[in-house]
């Protein structure tokens, strides 16, 4: 499941930084850089090196963090707050018939 989780935060984020234009607007640089991160950080999810092992305790499983757990998050959350924030500054900025697309997307 964490491997699915990492390119749907980050092309979530992709495309708020994208929308409302039909064409990528992304610097190519940028995005071979995020497409990287992106593989690799899918690539530590299948690893031990997220979790490095599961234990059950007390008839729970239990899992433990490995030392690449840090960049999943960082990856994963930091992609979906600061793409939440480009929305709300992208609403805030937009004139009025941008503002009822970004309504739409930030609200639903």
């Amino acid at each position: 499941m964490l491997f699915f989780a990492v390119p749907h935060a980050v092309f979530f984020l992709l495309f708020i930084a994208n929308f409302p234009n039909r064409k990528l607007s992304i610097n190519k640089r940028l995005l071979i850089l995020v497409a990287i991160l992106m593989a690799a950080t899918m690539a530590a999810t299948m690893s031990p090196y997220v979790f490095s092992a599961m234990q059950v305790r007390g008839g729970q499983i239990v899992p433990s963090p490995g030392p690449l757990l840090p960049l999943f998050g960082i990856v994963v959350f930091g992609s979906l707050v600061m793409g939440i924030t480009l929305a709300i500054r992208k609403y805030l900025e937009a004139q009025i018939t941008e503002k009822i697309q970004w309504r739409f997307m930030l609200f639903g």
